[in-house]
């Protein structure tokens, strides 16, 4: 979702655990205690603006996005029941948002 019309920011999420890569919207298979998932976030038009992840509603970590289309990675553990989305955020709010990764149990 781009909050500022169709020429804003992009964000693209997948999320890859045991060799198995996961699209936004889509479910990964984690272990009751715990998988991590390595995820993968493509920023576009987005330069000088931070990628926050964010794990069932908790920001969980901030990425830097440096340039005006950058790939960045961040891995973190998942376990059932859990999901996981990023929005981009600038100096006056949030300008994008990824539909969020859900995990389930093998």
């Amino acid at each position: 979702v781009r909050t500022r019309g169709h020429e804003g920011a992009q964000l693209d999420l997948t999320g890859e655990a045991r060799g198995t890569v996961t699209p936004m919207g889509g479910i990964v298979k984690v272990s009751d205690a715990g998988t991590e998932v390595r995820l993968h976030v493509h920023a576009a038009g987005a330069a000088g603006q931070t990628a926050e992840i964010v794990r069932n509603g908790e920001v969980v970590a901030t990425l830097k996005v440096d340039a005006a289309d950058k790939d960045l990675s961040y891995a973190l553990t998942l376990t059932p029941d859990q999901w996981v989305h990023v929005r981009l955020r600038d100096a006056q709010g949030i300008t994008a948002i990824t539909n969020p990764i859900y995990a389930r149990e093998l």
